[in-house]
């Protein structure tokens, strides 16, 4: 099963609703994550969130209470905010992909249709979905899965060693194996040997990292309770003590660092963003039976130029395809939305990483509205008055 022949479109009340879903508070705020294990989801413990293993896929649901006004009164009504991403490891197989697709159509079905849905692929994720997981540090790409035959109590006491990158957003990449071969003088790593955690700063490593390294090594020494953290930096490992240089040398010994040592360094920057002139605007239609996708405009784009009989699909390029549904627009083109985002994406040729996302007019996140030149909430008050609207953007 592929995510596009995973169901998108065949929800519906007919569809009993899946057991796991049971354990969603209901208008709370939360954080809920499940895995696919065996074409069934199983819930992620709460101390494992942020940790993703790179041969699986996960459905995740975020709920957040926003108030309505800004009252003085704590009793204030409020609005719940319902994103709902599934995550796709860069390991994953198809078929796991498609249950998370499934599953994510699903819960959607359970709760009107009022989320945002999002896709998310390892290594190419939206920052709402890091922002998730920023108080743990970041998330963190372990290697294996359940189809590879990892099991959830396998020991996780093991020697790692971890890539750091990102200078807001923070990923940690478990490398396949410690050795010189996979490290770079451009990046920063954490060799995790559970009592000790030595953080390797490659020469040409930006302090960003270093730093965010360090943050990270501190919160897993917390966790832990004692764990001692020694720095290394590039050239200076014989600077260490002769316990730590012993122990280092045990999983990396410096006779093959030389030899083995990757000169490449990795220009990524977490901080890159697409022209906004450049965004492109398609309207949608299946009218006739089948999916038409008209281009209507090139940007920069405006609220009027969404229609609520109609799905749009907002084009910026590799950094994200947006699937806009009408309010009035029918019930099948609602389920089919984010079908017909991965339909264009493939036909565009773009990175199988491309975020997709899928939202509801009237429940636009602020990353949408963002794309937009002007956007105008017709609920917003005119006039004077201490209020707070979703999508006024103040000078």
């Amino acid at each position: 099963m592929s995510e596009s022949d995973s169901g998108f479109g065949s929800g519906g009340g007919g569809i009993e609703l899946d057991p796991a879903f049971a354990s969603i508070p209901k208008n709370k705020s939360c954080l809920c994550i499940w895995r696919v294990e065996n074409f069934k989801l199983v819930a992620v413990p709460r101390e494992s969130h942020g940790i993703f293993f790179k041969g699986d896929a996960y459905v995740i649901y975020h709920a957040e209470e926003i108030k309505k006004s800004t009252g003085s009164s704590s009793t204030t009504p409020s609005n719940l905010i319902q994103h709902i991403h599934f995550w796709i490891g860069s390991e994953a197989t198809q078929d796991e992909a498609g249950v998370a697709a499934y599953k994510t159509v699903e819960l959607d079905d359970h709760l009107l249709g009022n989320a945002v849905q999002h896709r998310e692929v390892q290594g190419n994720e939206s920052e709402r979905f890091l922002s998730y997981f920023k108080s743990r540090g970041g998330v963190t790409y372990r290697q294996g899965g359940i189809a590879s035959g990892f099991h959830r109590h396998q020991s996780t006491n093991e020697p790692r060693l971890f890539h750091l990158k990102g200078r807001h957003t923070v990923r940690l990449f478990e490398m396949p194996a410690i050795d010189w071969s996979c490290i770079s003088r451009g990046d920063v790593y954490l060799l995790d040997l559970n009592e000790v955690i030595f953080i390797w700063n490659g020469s040409k490593s930006n302090r960003y990292e270093r730093l965010q390294a360090m943050q990270r090594a501190k919160q897993l020494r917390d966790e832990r309770g004692r764990t001692n953290i020694v720095i290394i930096e590039d050239g200076e490992e014989m600077k260490m003590t002769k316990d730590e240089l012993k122990l280092f040398e045990s999983k990396l010994p410096l006779k093959d660092k030389k030899l083995n040592l990757n000169e490449t360094i990795d220009d990524n920057d977490d901080d890159k963003r697409f022209d906004g002139a450049h965004i492109k605007l398609y309207k949608c239609s299946d009218e006739s039976g089948t999916l038409k996708v008209t281009e209507k405009k090139v940007g920069p784009l405006v609220k009027s130029d969404l229609e609520s009989e109609d799905a749009y699909i907002v084009d910026n390029g590799a950094y994200g395809i947006w699937v806009w549904v009408g309010r009035r627009s029918n019930p099948k083109e609602r389920r089919e939305a984010m079908r017909n985002a991965l339909g264009f994406l493939q036909k565009k040729g773009y990175p199988k990483t491309t975020k997709v996302c899928r939202v509801i007019d009237g429940g636009e996140p602020m990353e949408f509205i963002a794309l937009f030149k002007t956007w105008l909430d017709s609920n917003a008050q005119k006039g004077l008055g201490k209020t707070y609207t979703k999508g006024h953007i103040g000078n």
